[in-house]
């Protein structure tokens, strides 16, 4: 997803904190776009966490 709002706010390598569901904050980077996982699901890959994560199931603050 090359055009799609996040990707265009962050692009590879921008740094964000990304605050988890029960409050975690935990400082890492853009690892890869946006993607549609499952032809479904918009997640994105960031550096030092495990996997993708759905871009609704976090916060990102700058």
């Amino acid at each position: 997803l090359p055009n799609n709002p996040f990707t265009q706010r962050n692009p590879i390598g921008t740094k964000v904190t990304v605050i988890k569901d029960l409050g975690e904050k935990i400082q890492t980077k853009v690892k890869y776009p946006a993607q549609i996982l499952s032809g479904h699901s918009p997640v994105v890959w960031l550096e030092d966490i495990s996997g993708c994560l759905l871009l609704i199931d976090f916060s990102i603050i700058y």
